[in-house]
């Protein structure tokens, strides 16, 4: 298990890595984990300034969400989990990103 940070400082990388060398076989993340991958792929970067958004009260309400909820929705109509869903959707977009 990981906290967000990982993904959205840019250190995903490391964990493919481990992943494809069978040192780790499993990851399990928040849903902040999801929606920096997600806007790392859509946009090339993360849009999360906790220490401005969350004094003006507006931490956690970006547009990337909903489209991630979007994702769950139609995922668990297929049958599919969440990661799964939420890649469907950015391979379906082909963002200019996303590799």
């Amino acid at each position: 298990m990981m906290g967000a940070h990982v993904v959205k400082r840019g250190l995903s990388r490391f964990v493919i890595d481990l992943m494809e060398r069978h040192v780790i076989t499993h990851v399990a993340m928040n849903g902040a984990g999801a929606i920096h991958d997600f806007e790392l792929a859509l946009v090339g970067a993360t849009t999360e300034s906790v220490a401005r958004y969350i004094t003006e009260g507006q931490f956690g309400l970006w547009q990337e969400t909903g489209r991630i909820n979007d994702a769950a929705l139609l995922g668990a109509r297929e049958g599919l989990g969440l990661g799964e869903a939420i890649g469907h959707m950015i391979d379906e977009e082909r963002p200019p990103t996303a590799r």
